[in-house]
């Protein structure tokens, strides 16, 4: 863990603090960021990172994952057990891209969109399941599903949301984030490329043919 404290000792950066919303704004050169210690992901020009478990908010210090940090410039964490410390390489370290640039626009249009029709109720989580979902559809290698998350999407039998037009509703905030921190590669559901709420739906077929591996509040996730 780096408390922001800790890494503006090191930048000359300026922070915003709201102590009514738990909100921090840390603004430097190249770099601007955004956390609330309510939310599971904080924002860095653009971009979402993922906070499963939260961020800690310790005596009004936000405290969030060195690992993910990190990850905004480029740096890998190596662990020294026997210095029960974390080592860090700073000497080539360079802001990551920007998220005007590097979310596809198509991919996170329909996956957002998916998202918000089949999850939209959901917590973060259970979202970005979903949108895992599509994705580990696009990247299967068996000929099964589409190469495209549009494709995979419209496939026919596959998304009751696309017959019935709610694919076409316009997405929420929380489901476009959760498709961007798809993009980002985050994954709550492993290799999984199907779910069911069992409330609504059959889950007959998938107990029958598939193995439940993941369940996020309404729905089921098998691979």
């Amino acid at each position: 863990l780096l408390t922001f404290t800790e890494w503006m000792l090191q930048e000359t950066c300026t922070v915003e603090w709201d102590q009514e919303t738990g909100t921090a704004t840390l603004r430097a050169e190249g770099f601007d960021a955004v956390l609330c210690a309510d939310q599971t992901y904080m924002t860095v020009n653009g971009r979402y990172l993922y906070f499963p478990d939260g961020v800690y908010n310790v005596n009004g210090t936000i405290i969030v994952p060195i690992r993910e940090l990190a990850k905004v410039f480029g740096l890998t964490p190596e662990w020294d057990k026997d210095q029960f410390s974390i080592h860090l390489d700073t000497s080539n370290a360079a802001l990551f891209e920007s998220g005007d640039t590097f979310y596809d626009e198509e991919d996170l249009y329909w996956l957002s969109h998916v998202i918000y029709s089949e999850a939209g109720n959901q917590p973060m989580a259970g979202m970005i399941g979903v949108g895992n979902v599509v994705i580990n559809r696009r990247e299967d290698d068996t000929g099964a599903f589409k190469d495209t998350t549009k494709g995979v999407i419209f496939q026919v039998g596959q998304f009751d949301v696309v017959p019935t037009g709610a694919i076409y509703l316009d997405p929420n905030e929380n489901s476009i984030i959760a498709a961007k921190l798809c993009l980002e590669g985050y994954n709550t559901v492993g290799d999984c490329k199907w779910f069911v709420n069992p409330k609504i739906g059959s889950a007959s077929w998938f107990n029958k043919y598939k193995t439940l591996m993941y369940s996020i509040q309404d729905h089921d996730f098998y691979a």
